[in-house]
């Protein structure tokens, strides 16, 4: 049995480096014709993707961390410029030309979430305008597309006397949407209808028509669970990125409230908000907060909890550097103090920066407090905090070193508890410790129906 548990470490615990020496590559592609492919993807445009990290470079020895780091690094530099190739061309004049372009960036038509409509604009009995819509199926309201895009630019333009065959005379004259624009570019088409816009090309025509019409389902706006209040509002922040900043705009009525969006992520864009008071806040904290969401160098920002890291001095710390609230009502005072607001994508919560241990301790019910409660709430909360943080510390050494500090019935009554423990005090306080974090754990994963009862039961035993 020793044998075979060592033997199974010692396998564990040893690289074999001789697989370093074999060769290692894939089948030619003229071998299979169709291992290079998805299914039934068009062959209208031969584009070559081929990108460092695909080319097989065998080394015969390993090579240092640092220098293996460097390598990746370059080679993620080359994959993301051949990634965004052509993005930043031009659109076509010729609607196939689009087509083909569109293709090559959705993978169609494998992809089947993007949708490409083609229907004709003009004039009865004269040569057809043609043109085409696209947008992603599950982002959109599709009642907008058709009665607010299509209808207008298939059947209203009949009843035009000679239509001119310009974007902006669509604009002006034909599509009724209440948010458009004029784009040029393909990285700003791929960009819009990611974000759940319709995208309207016509033929003969270097640029793109942009018309809103999100309309994805999210969740309601629905009371907070983290940060619950006897007096305040209470709604909280939903996955909607634009009902967040409407929820803080609805309390915060000022012309002088601005928000900024930005995209952040090099594989796939996230929407970061940056929300403050101009002329309250200072202008060197909203140039801070731009350069480092500027720095950031991610392929993907999935949630708040991501960027607080990204901005934060030192993510390391015990304690944090940035606040984070769901409560519209508490994002609404801190803006009006001067503070800064961050708003990440579709994350229910809000960063607010920067912060200090004093505005940690607040809560959103103490402005509607009166002096004496409000500071009297304060006081307990300050209590708790530094009896969490110093109480076990001050246990082992009052138990091991001060005895003659504490009563002797309490010191009696400590000593016949200990007894029949056989680990020194500071064993016993770590262990405690861990257990309530295992307590606390369990009661937020398990299902809430039996989750109070676990925490209740486990605080009980301890």
């Amino acid at each position: 049995m020793d044998v075979g548990v060592g033997g199974a470490l010692k396998r564990l615990l040893t690289v074999d480096d001789t697989v370093l020496n074999d060769d290692f590559s894939l089948s030619s592609d003229d071998e299979d014709p169709g291992a290079d492919t998805y299914g039934d993807e068009p062959e209208a445009e031969e584009i070559n993707f081929t990108t460092a990290e695909n080319k097989m470079d065998t080394a015969k020895k390993p090579v240092s961390m640092r220098s293996f780091l460097r390598r990746a690094g370059r080679e993620y530099e080359e994959a993301v410029q051949k990634a965004h190739a052509g993005q930043q061309d031009r659109i076509e004049l010729d609607l196939d030309d689009m087509k083909r372009r569109l293709s090559r960036f959705f993978h169609l038509p494998q992809n089947k979430d993007i949708v490409v409509r083609d229907f004709s604009v003009g004039v009865e009995g004269r040569a057809p305008w043609r043109g085409m819509v696209v947008y992603v199926d599950g982002l959109v309201d599709k009642n907008v597309i058709n009665w607010a895009i299509l209808e207008p630019l298939m059947v209203w333009s009949h009843l035009a006397d000679d239509p001119k065959r310009t974007l902006t005379y669509v604009v002006e004259h034909l599509v009724p949407g209440h948010q458009t624009q004029l784009i040029e570019k393909w990285s700003e088409v791929v960009f819009n209808v990611l974000a759940g816009s319709t995208v309207v090309f016509l033929d003969r025509c270097d640029a793109a028509l942009v018309i809103e019409s999100k309309g994805w389902e999210h969740r309601s706006v629905a009371t907070p669970k983290m940060e619950n209040v006897v007096r305040g509002s209470q709604d909280a922040f939903t996955e909607n990125f634009r009902t967040n900043t409407g929820l803080v705009r609805m309390r915060l009525r000022s012309e002088h409230l601005v928000t900024e969006i930005h995209a952040v992520g090099n594989l796939a864009k996230t929407d970061v908000a940056i929300m403050y008071m101009h002329g309250v806040t200072n202008p060197k904290l909203v140039k801070e907060v731009r350069r480092r969401i500027a720095a950031i160098d991610v392929d993907y920002v999935l949630d708040a909890g991501m960027l607080e890291q990204f901005i934060e001095d030192r993510p390391s710390m015990m304690i944090p550097q940035v606040l984070v609230t769901e409560r519209p009502d508490r994002v609404a005072a801190m803006l009006a103090e001067g503070y800064v607001a961050i708003f990440v994508g579709h994350s229910p919560v809000a960063i607010i920066v920067p912060v200090v241990l004093w505005s940690l301790m607040h809560t959103s019910e103490d402005t509607n407090l009166r002096i004496i409660p409000g500071t009297f709430i304060r006081t307990i909360r300050w209590v708790a905090l530094l009896t969490a943080l110093l109480l076990p510390g001050l246990y082992i050494a009052v138990t091991n070193y001060h005895s003659e500090m504490l009563p002797t019935d309490l010191m009696l009554a400590i000593a016949g508890s200990r007894e029949q423990v056989p680990f020194p005090v500071v064993v016993e306080v770590l262990l405690m410790e861990f257990a309530i974090e295992l307590i606390r754990e369990a009661g937020i994963r398990i299902p809430s129906v039996i989750g109070p009862t676990i925490g209740i039961v486990g605080i009980g035993v301890n």
